[in-house]
């Protein structure tokens, strides 16, 4: 999805800190899987063909079906599920919180 979204593959191999070959390793063995092209190589970077654009669609919508299935799952043992924000003045969270 980095891919995609950055337009570059060389950029999106450093937001989960693998090497480039190894992201379009990963990527050319989705497309043989599929049978489809996910990107064009347009010289300045990569765009999603058409394919790749329904498969990027199918992608967000598992992600967002795998995070609500985290938290339906949480709501059910009884804990706390989500995000929680606290906003401090800088003098306090210096000496209330960890860095």
């Amino acid at each position: 999805m980095q891919a995609a979204e950055l337009g570059s593959f060389s950029k999106a191999a450093v937001v989960p800190d693998i090497a480039q070959p190894a992201l379009s390793r990963q990527l050319r063995s989705l497309e043989t899987q599929l049978h489809q092209q996910r990107f064009l190589d347009n010289g300045r970077g990569v765009a999603l063909t058409d394919a790749g654009r329904r498969l990027f669609d199918h992608s967000v919508a598992v992600l967002q079906l795998m995070a609500h299935a985290r938290e339906d799952l949480g709501a059910s043992r009884d804990e706390p599920v989500g995000l929680v924000t606290i906003g401090l003045p800088p003098s306090m969270g210096r000496q209330r919180t960890l860095p």
